[in-house]
C-alpha cells in the first residue's frame, strides 16, 4: 500500500499536465509489443465469377477466391522480389497443400519426431524451420505451383494469424532441384522428377536485412536441419519395415538465374491466358454434359459417342481438369458425380493404366518392359460395348483405392477438408496423394472416394437389352 501511494504522490508532482500525459503515455507504450504491419493484397475473386453451371460460391453465395488465379503475379528479377502465397507456416504442427481446381490449401498431415532417411542429419526432425509458399499464376517445370521457402518469423509472413487469403512479398536469395522417386529405387537420373524450388526470406525481418545469397543465409540458419526436413517432411517409401528416400535437394542456383528459369522452365499465366482456359475449359465440358444428354434421350450410343470426345477432347479436357472446375454440386449434384467419375478415367490413365473394353480391367499400359503404348487407350475404346465402357469409371476408383495402399502416388477425392486440424475448405475435387509416409507417423485413414457416391450407367434406352453397340474400326 506504501509503495502505491509513493507512486501515486511521485505522479502528483507534475506541475504540468502536459508533462503527466506524456509520463503515462511512455508508460503504457514501454510495455507494449511493438506492432508489425505486413502490406498484402487480397484476391480479386475473379476466377470462379461465371456461369452458375461452374460458379464456386462460398456460404454468403459469393464467389469464392482462387489463390492461385486471383491475383495479378508480382514478379522483379532486378530487384529479385515477387509475391507469394502461404501454404505452411513456419513451426507449423501440421503440413497442408494446395489444389489448384478448388484454389484452397487442405490439410495433408502431421508432423511428427522424424529422423533423416539419408542419414546426414542426427536429430529428430519435427516441425519445419521455415514457411512453405507458392507464386500465384507461375507453375513449374511438373505443372504444379512454383513452391516458394522463405525464412523470416512468421509475424513478417502474414498479415494476421494464419491462414489469410494473400499475397506477401519476400527476397528471393536463390534456388534448389527437387527430386522425387515415386518407386524406389529411382537408380537413374530420369526416374527421379524434378522441379526447381525458390528460397526466400522476409524483406521485413530484421533478422535477414542483409540476406541476399546462399552464402550469407546458411550463416544465419540451421542448414542441415532446413535440407533435412525438405527431404523428409513429406515421407518416404516404406516397404515393411525397411524406409527408403522418395525426396532430395541437389544444386544450388544464384537468385537472378533461379528467376529466370523459374520463368523459363514454368509457365506464368496472363489475364488473358486465363480467362481464355477457363472460358475453353467449360466449353468442352459441356461437349461432355451434351454427350450424356443425347445418349440417354436415344440420340447414338455411348461407346461411340465416347470414343468420338476421346479422339478429338481428351488431350484438352485432360489439361482442363487440371486447372478449371468442371461443374458445381450445388448448382447440379448428378452433374458433378458425372464430372468427377470421367476425372477418375483421367487419373487412371495418368497413372499409367490402360482399360481394356475387351477384359473390362484396367491394366499397365507397356509394350515390352518399360515402353509406353502411345494412343493405346483410343484403340482400346474401338472394342467397348456400352456394358463394358459402363464399368470402366467404377472400376478407376477401384484402381486408386488398390493404389493408396502401395506407397506409390495416387489420386483421392476431398469433399470437405474437414476435421480438427483442417482449415475448413471446401475442395469437392480430386487430389493427387504422393503415397508416401512419414515413419513415425499414425496410418493415415484417407477415403478414396465417397461410399454413397455410384456411377449412373449412360445408356441408349432403345437399346437397353441389347449389348451390341460396339464400335469397331
Amino acid at each position: 500500500m506504501l509503495i502505491i501511494l509513493d507512486f501515486m504522490l511521485s505522479i502528483c508532482q507534475f506541475k504540468n499536465l502536459n508533462y503527466l500525459l506524456i509520463f503515462l503515455t511512455l508508460l503504457v507504450s514501454s510495455c507494449a509489443k511493438k506492432e508489425v504491419i505486413v502490406e498484402t493484397i487480397s484476391p480479386t475473386g475473379n476466377w470462379f465469377s461465371t456461369k452458375d453451371q461452374f460458379r464456386y460460391k462460398n456460404f454468403e453465395g459469393e464467389p469464392e477466391s482462387h489463390l492461385f488465379f486471383d491475383f495479378k503475379p508480382v514478379l522483379n528479377i532486378d530487384k529479385k522480389y515477387l509475391d507469394v502465397v502461404v501454404v505452411t507456416p513456419e513451426r507449423s504442427d501440421f503440413h497442408y497443400e494446395f489444389d489448384l481446381v478448388s484454389g484452397k490449401r487442405y490439410f495433408s498431415h502431421s508432423y511428427c519426431k522424424e529422423s533423416d532417411v539419408w542419414k546426414s542429419y542426427e536429430p529428430s526432425l519435427s516441425t519445419p524451420p521455415y514457411t512453405e509458399a507458392f507464386v500465384p499464376r507461375l507453375l513449374d517445370q511438373l505443372k504444379m505451383p512454383q513452391k516458394v521457402v522463405i525464412f523470416g518469423d512468421r509475424q513478417y509472413l502474414s498479415s494476421e494469424s494464419f491462414p489469410q487469403d494473400e499475397t506477401v512479398r519476400v527476397r528471393v536469395i536463390g534456388g534448389m532441384i527437387e527430386q522425387f522417386c515415386d518407386s524406389f529405387p529411382c537408380d537413374e537420373n530420369k526416374k527421379w522428377n524434378s522441379r526447381l524450388v525458390l528460397f526466400a526470406v522476409s524483406p521485413l525481418d530484421p533478422a535477414y536485412k542483409d540476406t541476399h545469397s546462399f552464402a550469407t543465409l546458411i550463416k544465419k540458419i540451421d542448414w542441415k536441419e532446413v535440407k533435412a526436413f525438405l527431404e523428409n517432411a513429406r515421407g518416404r517409401t516404406i516397404n515393411d519395415r525397411s524406409f527408403y528416400p522418395a525426396y532430395r535437394l541437389i544444386g544450388q542456383v544464384f537468385p537472378t538465374k533461379a528467376m529466370k528459369m523459374a520463368l523459363e522452365m514454368g509457365h506464368l499465366f496472363s489475364d488473358r491466358e486465363a480467362k481464355t482456359l477457363r472460358r475453353s475449359c467449360e466449353n468442352v465440358y459441356q461437349k461432355l454434359y451434351n454427350l450424356k444428354t443425347d445418349v440417354l434421350q436415344a440420340e447414338g450410343t455411348f461407346p461411340k459417342a465416347f470414343h468420338q470426345f476421346y479422339k478429338r477432347y481428351w488431350n484438352l479436357f485432360k489439361t482442363c481438369r487440371r486447372y478449371v472446375r468442371a461443374s458445381s454440386i450445388t448448382h447440379n449434384a448428378k452433374d458433378h458425380w458425372f464430372m468427377e467419375y470421367m476425372a477418375s478415367f483421367i487419373h487412371a490413365e495418368q497413372m499409367g493404366y490402360l482399360y481394356q473394353c475387351r477384359t473390362k480391367a484396367w491394366v499397365r499400359n507397356v509394350e515390352g518392359v518399360v515402353k509406353r503404348r502411345e494412343n493405346a487407350q483410343e484403340e482400346e475404346l474401338k472394342f467397348c460395348t456400352s456394358e463394358s465402357l459402363n464399368l470402366a469409371f467404377e472400376k478407376a476408383i477401384n484402381l486408386m483405392t488398390g493404389l493408396s495402399s502401395s506407397g506409390r502416388s495416387y489420386y483421392r477425392y476431398i469433399q470437405y477438408d474437414s476435421g480438427a486440424k483442417s482449415l475448413g475448405n471446401k475442395i469437392y475435387s480430386w487430389v493427387r496423394d504422393n503415397g508416401k509416409r512419414l515413419s513415425c507417423e499414425k496410418p493415415r485413414k484417407y477415403s478414396v472416394f465417397p461410399s454413397d457416391v455410384t456411377w449412373s450407367p449412360i445408356k441408349n434406352p432403345e437399346n437397353k437389352d441389347k449389348d451390341v453397340s460396339v464400335y469397331i474400326r
